[in-house]
């Protein structure tokens, strides 16, 4: 399993970048194919040391050849070669890491062919590959690059679009948003999560009504991601999405509409979360609780005085309801506010 990933990852093996070897030399070590021994071995001579990792590109590859585990790859690690140290040229230009324009494009449309693979477990290797390469690429504007990865958007197989819009995610390149807004829809629920997740890496504001869209389809889990990206862009046009989805069936969307509306910075979501304190699981009952702590806003108090005796909340959390709602109350200080937080402190004095 994974043989389709190490013709690619075998490439990279020779790559200027530290980051990039070392990446690719873990990931034929977790694939475990014997077809990469011969090109580990050559690196056993290599003193270099990846600044993030601490261990030598040497120390790495015999990590990689003792996780293979074959007689030959053991047999290697024993009798390693003279070690003899490596110049290590100046760090180039971020812009021309970590492979010339020409090898991105085709190291990322032969990591996007194995991933054709009919075996499953070479396709995981291949889209894990994938993703590590994409890590290396962050903050580069190569237009190439850009185009082979929203072509595959359109792949007809699920896992292509899926991996190419997890490596657009970590490209964070703002040239992507409308291929990935395009392709919100798509048929398969895991993509739809994975371009959502690519174009709240990007922050692309502008992205908030196509992802709210997404609250009103069949799959709850894409219904959760949609609810989340909303909170995390803090978009004020998104109030009235999540407001619709406090409704929704399902609790853990409910739930994530609360939480995103806390996040927004904008009075709108005042209502809708004095609307979320009435939800009949305590979690959200909580998360709108404190939520309007950080509000301070007066028409919030009524609302807040009748969870006074609410002892529900997350068993994970010390604090009940009441607490969160006392807390709002203290922070919004009107005077109906502060006479029902004392009358509500003296209530919690043991009677002598």
């Amino acid at each position: 399993s994974g043989s389709a990933a190490v013709p690619v990852l075998s490439q990279l093996l020779a790559d200027r970048n530290l980051v990039v070897r070392t990446t690719a030399i873990e990931l034929l070590g977790e694939i475990g194919d014997p077809a990469a021994i011969p090109h580990l071995i050559l690196l056993l001579s290599f003193t270099d040391t990846p600044s993030s990792r601490g261990e030598t590109i040497s120390q790495l590859s015999i990590r990689a050849l003792r996780a293979i585990g074959t007689p030959e790859a053991l047999a290697a690690i024993e009798t390693p070669p003279e070690t003899k140290p490596v110049v290590i040229e100046p760090a180039p230009d971020p812009v021309a890491l970590p492979t010339v324009p020409g090898k991105r494009h085709e190291i990322l449309t032969d990591l996007l062919n194995a991933l054709h693979q009919a075996d499953w477990g070479d396709r995981e290797d291949a889209a894990k590959a994938l993703r590590e390469y994409a890590k290396t690429l962050r903050g580069t504007r190569d237009a190439q690059v850009l185009q082979r990865l929203t072509s595959a958007l359109h792949d007809p197989d699920w896992v292509i679009r899926w991996a190419a819009a997890e490596a657009l995610a970590w490209l964070r390149n703002p040239d992507a948003v409308p291929a990935l807004t395009a392709v919100l829809k798509d048929d398969y629920w895991m993509v739809r999560i994975a371009v959502i997740r690519a174009l709240l890496e990007i922050g692309e504001r502008s992205a908030t009504t196509p992802i709210a869209m997404l609250l009103t389809e069949s799959n709850n889990k894409v219904r959760e991601a949609a609810a989340e990206a909303l909170g995390v862009l803090g978009n004020p046009a998104g109030v009235p999405y999540l407001t619709s989805a406090l409704t929704d069936m399902e609790v853990f969307v409910r739930l994530s509409a609360t939480v995103a509306l806390g996040k927004i910075a904008d009075p709108s979501v005042v209502k809708p979360l004095i609307q979320a304190l009435n939800d009949q699981d305590g979690h959200i009952r909580w998360a709108a609780a404190q939520a309007l702590i950080e509000r301070g806003d007066a028409s919030a108090v009524s609302e807040l005085v009748n969870h006074l005796g609410d002892q529900d909340g997350p068993y994970w959390e010390d604090k009940k309801i009441s607490d969160m709602a006392a807390a709002a109350l203290r922070s919004i200080g009107t005077p109906d506010a502060n006479e029902a937080l004392l009358k509500w402190q003296r209530a919690q004095v043991p009677q002598q």
